[in-house]
């Protein structure tokens, strides 16, 4: 693995962007100073992630952004990439090219990447561990860093030296594992107080298990005893409801021809209370023509009663004349004409009432014959409204008994829909209380054998660190 490529741009001095291009072997930057051969080498240990400022000859992280000069304005990113040589596979990752970058920008906002694909600072860090390349290696030595580590203590220069001859890894695995076996044997003890606490509640589960069982299997007995009761209890109130339906049927046929009926009787009706005001106009008239006729009787009797009272007065007269002077002749003579008129009016007035009597006794016929037709018109009028009465009466008690039936079958159907309901709860919390003992039964034997690995993960752990410590 070497270095193949460095492109800067915005970086520090590095307005435009510049690219250098290394081969294998050694290769030398040389320039007069201040010309940017320290930042190239800031660029490198600023790409690899360091955070220090003052690493990079820094003094704020927008330092390392161009800041511009009399010509140039500043500008507003900083971006620095490091192509790596991978065809030993030395780094962790499938590719002979490995490109890194990262980006700041001058609102803070920074961006990290490996071959094109953005990543985090810590992938970073995680591809270069192992490889001597890094911000906490040696690979990279700043001005000034040689004094210092010929001036430091024996346990800082023996420090340097393991980091650079690569046995500072281990030392970090080491601690690692110890944190790791730290971790693990936290664990350990949190799934033993689980594993304690869910004994103690497996025993109590199981019989609460048990119960249930038996309470489903005793249940859906019962369920299924009164389902079988309530469907034969069902089919009989449905046969009930069948033949009540056929009834129904049939009355509300006989209905129909009772309504014909009560349309045909309603119609005659009208025919006969038109009939019966006829015959009362006709009756009321023969009563008037028989009144005007006994006034006319009365009337002719009167004048025969006149006639009479004269014919006698003439009588009377005619006597007295007869008695009186023979010289009356004249007067007698005129007195016999005027009898004889009388006579004649008097027969006459006898054959006129006699032809209104005869008038009055057929009136009188009449009447009678329209008055017993009159009643007979009532009576079938009154029997025909008893029968429309009656179908009536029996439509309403059909319309009460399909009202009660249809009742009674909503009744059944919401019964049977209730059962059923009841029936799905108790299964759901038969099956619920079921899948809880197998979650805690599954978590038990999860714990058993999370315990058993973490066990052997700590002894291997232990093992490694026992044998880091003896190398």
């Amino acid at each position: 693995m070497y270095l193949k490529s460095l492109s800067m741009r915005g970086f520090k001095s590095f307005a435009d962007s510049t690219e250098f291009e290394f081969g294998p072997g050694l290769t030398a930057i040389v320039g007069p100073n201040g010309s940017g051969k320290s930042n190239v080498a800031d660029a490198i240990l600023w790409v690899l992630g360091e955070q220090s400022n003052r690493a990079i000859r820094a003094q704020t992280s927008q330092d390392v952004i161009f800041a511009g000069s009399e010509k140039r304005s500043p500008l507003g990113m900083s971006e620095v990439r490091l192509l790596l040589d991978n065809e030993d596979e030395r780094l962790p990752i499938a590719f002979t090219e490995v490109e890194v970058y990262r980006r700041l920008y001058r609102s803070g906002d920074s961006e990290y990447g490996i071959n094109i694909a953005a990543c985090r600072l810590r992938d970073v860090h995680d591809l270069f561990v192992d490889t001597g390349v890094g911000q906490e290696s040696y690979s990279i030595v700043g001005q000034g860093e040689i004094e210092a580590i010929l001036s430091v203590r024996s346990e800082d220069r023996r420090e340097l030296m393991e980091e650079v001859a690569g046995i500072g890894k281990y030392r970090r695995r080491r601690q690692q594992a110890q944190r790791k076996l730290e971790a693990t044997e936290g664990n350990v003890r949190r799934i033993a107080d689980i594993i304690y606490e869910l004994t103690n509640q497996r025993e109590p589960l199981e019989k609460a298990a048990e119960k249930a069982r038996r309470y489903k299997e005793l249940d859906d007995q019962l369920r299924g005893l009164e389902l079988a009761l309530l469907a034969l209890d069902y089919r009989e109130r449905d046969d009930r409801l069948g033949k009540f339906s056929n009834d129904l049927s049939i009355g509300k046929a006989d209905a129909e021809g009772t309504r014909a009926q009560v349309n045909l009787l309603e119609t005659e009706e009208e025919k006969i209370a038109n009939e019966l005001q006829r015959v009362e106009n006709e009756l009321s008239a023969l009563r008037d023509q028989s009144r005007e006729a006994e006034r006319e009787a009365e009337k002719t009797e009167r004048e025969h009663a006149i006639s009479e009272e004269k014919l006698r007065s003439a009588r009377e007269r005619l006597q007295e004349l007869e008695q009186s002077d023979e010289g009356e002749s004249t007067r007698l003579a005129e007195l016999a004409e005027q009898l004889a008129r009388l006579i004649e009016q008097r027969e006459a007035f006898r054959k006129r009432e006699e032809q209104l009597a005869e008038g009055i006794s057929g009136r009188r016929k009449e009447l009678e014959q329209l008055e017993g037709r009159r009643r007979d018109v009532q009576a079938r009028l009154g029997r025909m409204q008893s029968v429309q009465q009656q179908r009536v009466q029996e439509a309403q008690n059909l319309r009460r008994e399909a009202g009660a039936m249809a009742s009674l079958r909503e009744e059944l159907t919401e019964r049977v829909q209730r059962l059923a309901g009841q029936q799905q709860a108790l299964r759901a919390q038969v099956t619920s209380a079921r899948e809880r003992l197998e979650a805690q039964t599954a978590r038990h034997d999860w714990l058993l054998r999370t315990l058993r690995e973490h066990r052997a993960k700590r002894d291997i752990v232990a093992g490694a660190a026992t044998a880091a410590e003896t190398r």
